[in-house]
């Protein structure tokens, strides 16, 4: 049965083979919706279908990310596996609008089978069974299932459809890949995952890391040669004959510039003679008239030299004036600067006994003041020392006094020690009370002791102390007024001296001011002197100057009247040379005319043959045809070559060529050898060599009718990541959950799913169910006050789609996950935030609007979306999907 929606009937609706062309982004009209669909008039029946499948799917899309950064939980080392990312980007495709067939009817599939199959226009019934958007297909019981796939595969490759073949794993793909390597009319291509080293995860999300497009089987090899000799002649002929249609009008053109430049080249050579000859009878007369201007600069410059000579000698004598008057003046410089030093050296003199003078007075006050204050002391100090006099002794006494209690005290102690008891001495009894008394007296009396010896000693030390200061006050008024007496001596003697530097210094500030006065009558004459002499300096310059124009004008007159005479001979020889060569000219342009004819002739010959073959590979001349219809042949060509040998370098082995593409094409004999085996026999694998040549498949994919590969392994593939197909075709359809569905789907126009009866999706992993489980428990506990972590786990153990008699283990599974997030401090640190956002994520429409928890919708969509793909719903809600199985 067909869907309702059947309006692209066949592969040119959604992009003929080869074509690639980017998603559609979430603000554009997806791929094969009608205009009226878009959002800007968005119908109420497409706004509630855009509604279920964000509820549906943003949840499963939350999902994927939850279960990738389980996955990512620990840092691994090496290159990381695909996870489910490739899950959750076809999964946000399908929400934003960005598929590449139509988006109502995939979305229908995915959410509402049941529409999907309703019949609307019944205008499409009866066209082709390729031309369907969505086919359900059982395979017959006792029949192979990969046989219906490869049927449907080569209907579509008959009506020229792209088809991109998906499987649940890689053993359901292995005999179709057999089927289709045997096929040489079907290029087909595989993409090939490639494993994380070391990894042995028996699930391909956590194993795999890349994927890359190897080529499947072989097609003929001599009509592939054949077609690309045919190919390679036609584009080098529509390349060949613009090259000769131009190379004959230049040839045309370049016969015509040469006779003309040969005509233009006597001409002017002609017109070069006479201009040669005018030239030479002026240069004559030029040099005659300069010859004349030499002889009377010879004149000027004999005048100038004599009147140079005389102004030299006037110049020196005043020199020499200049001179003497100079050195008078430095003599009478070097007299005034001593006068000046002896001066300023009196008067710094005379400035430093003034200041000694001031010195001696503030020493003379200070002796006055220290004697007045030593006067003043030395009563009290007198009267310190006899009191310290008196107590010294008394304190000697007290101390001897406590010294003699002390030694009493500890003869008695000795004495009550003797008549002690053995036991008492050692310890070993209880002493008597008495000597215990004796021992309390003997401590206070040996302090009683110190304390009067450090008291006496003390007393000592000041008594010391005072007699020294009465001494020394005593001493210094004894000497002070002799010091006195000399500190006034000191000041007589200070202002003589004061008063003679004084007398000295004016004599000498007098003596100065003379020597001032002739030095400046000196300097004036040297100025006048100096002066004079600088302007017969000058006078003498502009003679020297004037002598020297001279010659030089002498000299240039000389040399342009040799030049002028060299000129007038060069210009006559020049015009004999080319008088000959406007005969050399002319004998030249005879053999120049037969040769020029013989080249047009041989480019119109060439050109006549190249007219000819296109001519032939167009139907028409190719001057009528034009270039744009020149380019698109040249264009188709190239193209078709490029597709013939993008899928022969999956196949080749550079053993056969050297490794290089340019010596041979693949398959091809060469040197009379037979091409190389893998190419004639095939294969359901490329080689290393198509490694090398072509890394991650993109050249397969330009020329691929049939690209076959698992889930996980279109996801990983870059090449893949921007192709496009015509149809998808799933094997072992019930196997396929949502999310592997839709990484091919979004890639496709239609969608063909075959299956087995009875065949189920498989289970999801009890881990990443136990993960979700656990984070919605701690979600939950976290939030509510009431509700501890095991009524939590317990609640959502419940929700998951699981046989009762399984609870128990699962629940455990469960709570031992939340315990482990939580004892490692996961859950705060890395998954709360994660879990939130996921819970945020999720759209506030529709049915998710009414759950009362958002953690439900997240544990409903694993047994909604991931423990029945659409295959199993399609197959039990829609059976207007169906088509029966072949032979009932």
């Amino acid at each position: 049965m067909e869907t309702a929606d059947s309006s692209a009937d066949g592969p040119e609706a959604a992009g003929g083979p080869g074509e690639t062309r980017p998603l559609p982004e979430a603000s554009t009209v997806p791929a094969g919706v009608p205009a009226q669909d878009s959002p800007a008039q968005e119908s109420p029946a497409r706004g509630a279908l855009q509604d279920d499948v964000e509820v549906h799917y943003g949840a499963l899309a939350a999902l994927y990310r939850l279960f990738d950064g389980r996955l990512r939980e620990e840092p691994l080392e090496g290159p990381r596996p695909i996870g489910w990312t490739g899950h959750a980007e076809a999964v946000r495709a399908l929400t934003d609008g960005r598929v590449h067939g139509d988006w109502e009817g995939l979305a229908r599939l995915m959410v509402d089978p049941v529409a999907a199959g309703r019949p609307g226009d019944t205008e499409g019934e009866g066209a082709a069974a390729d031309a369907r958007r969505i086919r359900l297909i059982q395979a017959p019981e006792g029949t192979d299932p990969a046989g219906v796939v490869v049927k449907v595969v080569r209907e579509q490759a008959a009506a020229g459809a792209r088809t991109l073949v998906l499987a649940p794993a890689a053993d359901a793909l292995e005999p179709v890949l057999a089927d289709l390597a045997g096929d040489p009319e079907i290029l087909a291509a595989r993409v090939e995952t490639r494993d994380v080293p070391g990894c042995d995860d028996p699930r391909p999300e956590r194993r795999v890391h890349e994927a890359v497009v190897r080529a499947v089987g072989a097609f003929s090899e001599q009509s592939r040669d054949a077609e690309i000799g045919r190919l390679r002649r036609e584009l080098l002929w529509l390349e060949q004959w613009p090259r000769d249609r131009a190379a004959l009008a230049a040839v045309r053109a370049d016969q015509e510039r040469r006779h003309g430049d040969l005509s233009a080249g006597e001409e002017l050579t002609a017109d070069e003679i006479r201009e040669l000859r005018a030239a030479a009878a002026a240069a004559e007369q030029e040099a005659a008239s300069v010859a004349d201007t030499r002889d009377r600069l010879a004149d000027d410059k004999r005048l100038a030299a004599e009147d140079a000579e005389g102004l030299r000698a006037e110049w020196e004598g005043l020199q020499e004036v200049a001179d003497a008057a100079t050195r008078t003046a430095e003599e009478r410089t070097r007299v005034a600067e001593e006068s000046n030093a002896r001066y300023r050296a009196l008067e710094q003199r005379a400035a430093r006994g003034a200041a000694e003078l001031e010195e001696a007075r503030r020493r003379e006050r200070s002796l006055v003041e220290e004697l007045r204050r030593a006067e003043e002391a030395l009563p009290e100090a007198t009267a310190e020392t006899e009191r310290l006099s008196a107590a010294s002794p008394e304190a000697a006494a007290a101390g001897h006094a406590a010294y003699y209690r002390m030694a009493a005290a500890e003869s008695a102690l000795a004495a009550e020690r003797r008549n002690a008891s053995l036991g008492q001495r050692l310890h070993l009894s209880r002493a008597h009370p008495e000597l215990e008394r004796l021992r309390k007296d003997l401590a206070a009396l040996r302090r009683e002791a110190d304390d009067a010896a450090t008291h006496a000693r003390r007393l000592g030390e000041a008594l010391e102390q005072a007699e020294v200061r009465r001494a020394e006050l005593a001493a210094f008024l004894w000497g002070g007024d002799e010091q006195l007496a000399a500190a006034k001596r000191e000041q007589q003697q200070l202002t003589a001296e004061l008063d003679r530097a004084a007398a000295d210094r004016d004599a000498a500030l007098a003596e100065h001011r003379a020597h001032a006065e002739l030095l400046a009558e000196a300097v004036e004459l040297a100025a006048e002197a100096a002066e004079a002499s600088g302007r017969a300096r000058e006078r003498d310059r502009a003679a020297a100057q004037r002598a020297a124009e001279a010659v030089r004008a002498h000299d240039q007159a000389a040399a342009e009247a040799e030049r002028a005479a060299a000129e007038a001979r060069t210009v006559a020889e020049r015009a004999a040379d080319s008088e000959a060569e406007l005969e050399r000219r002319r004998a030249d342009s005879a053999e120049g005319v037969a040769a020029d004819l013989a080249e047009v002739e041989a480019a119109a010959e060439a050109e006549a043959r190249s007219r000819g073959h296109v001519r032939e590979i167009c139907g028409m001349d190719p001057d009528e045809a034009g270039e744009r219809v020149l380019a698109g042949r040249r264009t188709a060509a190239m193209a078709a070559i490029e597709r013939l040998l993008g899928h022969s370098r999956g196949l080749q082995d550079p053993a056969d060529t050297g490794g290089s593409l340019a010596a041979a094409e693949p398959g091809t004999a060469q040197d009379g050898q037979e091409p190389a085996e893998e190419a004639r026999t095939g294969g359901t694998a490329g080689s290393a060599a198509s490694e090398r040549l072509d890394p991650s498949g993109e050249v397969l994919l330009d020329s691929a009718a049939v690209v076959c590969g698992t889930a996980v392994g279109i996801a990983a593939c870059q090449a893949l990541a921007t192709a496009r197909f015509d149809t998808l075709v799933v094997a072992d359809a019930g196997r396929i959950t949502d999310g592997e569905f839709l990484i091919g789907a979004v890639r496709a126009g239609r969608w063909i799913m075959v299956g087995v009866e009875g065949q189920d999706t498989p289970a999801p992993d009890e881990d990443l169910e136990d993960h979700v489980s656990a984070l919605a428990a701690l979600h939950v506990a976290a939030a509510s006050s009431e509700a501890g972590l095991e009524e939590a786990v317990e609640s959502m153990t419940a929700r998951l789609p699981i046989p009762a008699n399984d609870l128990p283990r699962r629940r455990a599974g469960v709570r031992a996950e939340a315990d482990r997030l939580l004892a490692g401090g996961l859950w705060e640190d890395r998954y709360r935030d994660a879990y939130e956002e996921a819970l945020r994520s999720l759209p506030a429409t529709g049915r998710a609007a009414e759950a009362p928890d958002p953690g439900r919708i997240l544990l409903g969509a694993i047994a909604d979306r991931l423990r029945r793909g659409p295959y199993g719903r399609a197959a039990a809600t829609a059976p207007s999907l169906w088509e029966p199985p072949a032979g009932r």
